[in-house]
């Protein structure tokens, strides 16, 4: 799951997950499914299936899903950056589950080797509200269940075929597997701890003081015995894949070396060998375990010295240990240091680039307003326009005075119907002023006299001639 917004439309906050894990709310929550098989016996699971019976005793609703695991109280819960089909990366919250695959056949109904199921929660919401867009934004809520899905690659809609879509996109049962570079680092490192143990026990001679170490124990006076030899010898045996010496030498009599076998847990063993030229020849064949006492070991019980031995070992180990740790710390700290200047030096890239961006978004809003606000006032413009085209001919009739005191904000007019609509007024009002106007017709009459003998030019210009025409 994640937080934030998801397609049940709830929206689970970051508080309300982080109270979920802080109780260790998935705790031993059973892992429940519904199996079933389709017509040719393959093995399939539904979702959270329920069924409705109807009985004379009245109406219950069962729910089909039986557990088939469980979360374990120590689940490994984690956060991991999964990136959808879609692009989008999330956080998931993830834990470990348990299938009891050895009892019952859930794995037969598993998509692939890789990616099992998908998987559902089944949660109750304990403190929500609904936000204005219908999201149910939780702050607690308490599960009882994780339902695996049905996973297929078909788009089929019934039974086996049928893939169910889980509420967060890539919520799946996946195949159980280590870090493989973390356990390889970890590795190293022992064997790296290892190395440096042995290299100073190689230079270090490990002291032993028995005064009764074997029946032929040396005497004052009888010839020392000389070790050098020994040591040469076990010098050249090396432990397997290193140049560790394998052998320590504890002691020596006039038959047997007793050593300290590095390689093989530590465990002491008698071996045999004889004098050629005064040098010795160790027979391996003869080795044998044996313990502190250099006697035969006993199957039975390690006598007192033996366990004196294994104490002081186990002492010696954690000094070694304690000093592995404190390299470990030391080399951790470099490393943590060595991180933090990186993460510094990102740190102020990123603080770059966020202050160049802010900038650039605060210039890129500034000419966006401006383009909207020319875009608005280039709208209430069109729509003067149109108004005072129209005021030039129907300007004084009230429907048009009306209806452009009605018409309200400009900047949401279309321009289109606006247009539209006056045109259909301005018809309107024209066919009506023509239908109330009077016309009159007063016709005008001349006498004409059709035989008049009158001079035309006298009578045409009256008394103006009289001196000049006889």
């Amino acid at each position: 799951m994640y937080t934030g917004r998801n397609r049940n439309y709830s929206d689970i906050t970051d508080d309300a997950l982080q109270k979920f894990i802080t109780r260790k709310g998935y705790a031993n929550i059973p892992v429940v499914a519904h199996i079933m098989k389709d017509d040719e016996g393959n093995y399939y699971i539904g979702s959270h299936d329920r069924k409705l019976i109807i009985s004379n005793e009245g109406i219950d609703l069962i729910d089909e899903t039986i557990p088939y695991g469980v979360i374990p109280e120590d689940c490994n819960p984690s956060m991991d950056l999964v990136t959808e089909k879609s692009g989008v990366k999330r956080n998931y919250f993830s834990v470990d589950i348990i299938l009891w695959s050895h009892r019952y056949p859930i794995m037969k109904a598993s998509y692939n080797d890789e990616i099992y199921f998908n998987q559902s929660m089944e949660v109750s919401f304990d403190s929500f509200e609904y936000d204005d867009d219908g999201y149910a934004v939780v702050h607690d809520f308490s599960m009882s269940a994780l339902c695996l899905l049905n996973k297929r690659d078909s788009s089929g809609t019934e039974g086996n075929n049928k893939n169910q879509e889980p509420c967060f996109e890539s919520s799946c049962v996946k195949k159980f597997s280590i870090n493989e570079s973390t356990f390889k680092h970890n590795f190293e490192l022992m064997l790296e701890k290892l190395k440096e143990y042995e290299s100073a026990s190689a230079t270090t001679a490990l002291p032993v003081q028995n005064t009764e170490l074997n029946n032929n124990h040396q005497t004052k006076g009888e010839n020392k015995m000389d070790f050098t030899k020994f040591t040469a010898l076990l010098s050249d045996i090396k432990c397997e894949g290193n140049d560790c010496v394998k052998y320590d030498l504890l002691s020596a009599d006039e038959k047997f070396i007793y050593v300290l076998d590095k390689e093989n847990g530590r465990k002491i063993y008698s071996v045999e060998y004889v004098l050629s030229n005064d040098d010795p020849v160790i027979n391996w064949k003869t080795k044998t375990e044996g313990d502190i006492t250099f006697t035969e070991k006993s199957e039975d019980k390690d006598s007192h010295l033996t366990i004196i031995y294994n104490e002081l070992n186990d002492e010696l180990n954690k000094m070694h240990e304690k000093s592995y740790n404190k390299k470990l710390n030391e080399k951790i700290n470099e490393v943590s240091e060595q991180l933090g200047e990186k993460y510094n030096k990102l740190q102020e890239k990123y603080d770059t680039l966020k202050e160049s961006y802010r900038v650039a978004k605060e210039k890129l809003d500034k000419f966006e307003a401006k383009e909207v606000e020319k875009q608005k006032q280039k709208h209430i413009d069109s729509v003067k326009e149109i108004l005072d085209r129209f005021e030039k001919k129907i300007g004084k009739n009230p429907e048009f005075i009306y209806f452009k005191a009605k018409l309200g904000d400009y900047e949401k007019v279309d321009l289109d119907k606006l247009d539209k609509d006056l045109t259909l007024m301005s018809g309107e009002i024209m066919i009506n002023s023509s239908k109330n106007e009077n016309f009159s017709y007063s016709p005008i009459s001349t006498n004409v006299n059709k035989y008049s003998t009158e001079n035309d030019a006298k009578n045409r210009y009256g008394s103006l001639l009289d001196g000049f025409m006889d």
